[in-house]
């Protein structure tokens, strides 16, 4: 995963904490890919209340892929519930 120019390889993990701690700082960027990976289970547990949780704050302020990832997510899970 390199969405904003940090090349991790194939560590998943190393680039989960990175994302974590940058969203956590309010990164609109790094919460969009922390939602991917919870979304995916990349680098922590697959979690989809997380993965919305964290494209939810992305979109609040204003990240487009977020926001296309959100609407996607609710889209999709709307037809598996």
């Amino acid at each position: 995963m390199n969405t904003i120019g940090v090349d991790f390889g194939r560590n998943n993990v190393k680039a989960f904490l990175y994302y974590q701690e940058a969203a956590q700082q309010g990164d609109t960027a790094a919460q969009n890919n922390l939602g991917i990976m919870y979304a995916n289970g990349w680098g922590v547990e697959q979690d989809y209340e997380e993965a919305v949780k964290w494209f939810q704050k992305a979109a609040e302020q204003g990240h487009a892929e977020a926001q296309d990832n959100l609407r996607r997510y609710r889209t999709e899970t709307a037809t598996i519930d």
